[in-house]
């Protein structure tokens, strides 16, 4: 699949005459908790041409392809990247921090981790995952039967929002590294230790009666997280991104 995906993002630089500058996983692989039969989720960044940014009609700055039914590639241009970067938008935020890449860009990511402390503010990630969270409690797990699955996409933001409230950083995309800085209960781990277990081994994890453990849990979390007051997004100038942005475009 990884020869796929590569092939894939060659024919993406060719049809769409621009150069890809990363490309990640997403999604439960680079969280650490996918299944045989998980999907395959390519994300990544480009540049175009320098003169495709002086026209005056604007060029589209995303590119999106789904192949098969469990291969889906969505790429942001660069300027659109770091827009969303200065706004600490969470998906530009864990693109830059994934586990799993297919395309690497050595200079580029050095310069755009190095300038992150500038511009990403954790207390928008907070916003961010408790709104996820929020969202999947309501989606999945309101019913007398849930999906069972679906505690994990539940946990994932808990966890976040409660990593950035204990540590004022980012999250780290490996969920077992979440876990181990923020969940020290053992009823609870032993009980997410079993369904990660499951979902690993490609073992249907269907719909079944509420987990008491991880459900009054996550009720809990939610209650103590709603309380935090968090702080309002920092202001930043664009300068060093422009800087960035020309230093790619140009080359």
């Amino acid at each position: 699949m990884k020869e796929i995906i590569t092939q894939q993002l060659e024919t993406i630089e060719e049809e769409e005459n621009v150069r890809v500058l990363f490309a990640i996983e997403s999604g439960s692989r680079s969280w650490g908790f996918e299944s045989t039969d998980s999907d395959w989720d390519v994300r990544f960044v480009y540049v175009r041409r320098l003169e495709d940014y002086l026209r005056i009609d604007p060029v589209r700055d995303v590119i999106d392809r789904m192949l098969e039914p469990d291969l889906d590639f969505v790429g942001w241009d660069l300027r659109k990247a770091l827009q969303l970067l200065r706004k600490s938008n969470p998906s530009i935020v864990e693109w830059l921090q994934a586990n799993e890449f297919y395309r690497f860009d050595e200079e580029l990511m050095t310069a755009m981790r190095e300038i992150m402390p500038t511009y990403v503010d954790p207390w928008t990630g907070f916003r961010h995952y408790m709104s996820m969270a929020s969202a999947n409690i309501r989606a999945n797990l309101m019913g007398d039967e849930v999906s069972l699955k679906k505690y994990l996409y539940v946990l994932r933001p808990v966890l976040a929002a409660e990593f950035i409230r204990r540590y004022q950083e980012w999250p780290r995309m490996k969920f077992e590294t979440l876990v181990s800085r923020t969940l020290d209960d053992q009823a609870v781990l032993e009980a997410l230790e079993i369904l990660l277990k499951k979902k690993r081994a490609g073992v249907e994890v269907g719909k079944g009666p509420k987990d008491p453990i991880l459900h009054e849990f996550i009720e809990s979390e939610m209650t103590r997280l709603n309380g935090v007051n968090p702080s309002r997004s920092k202001i930043t100038s664009a300068g060093p991104l422009n800087k960035l942005f020309a230093s790619q475009a140009n080359r």
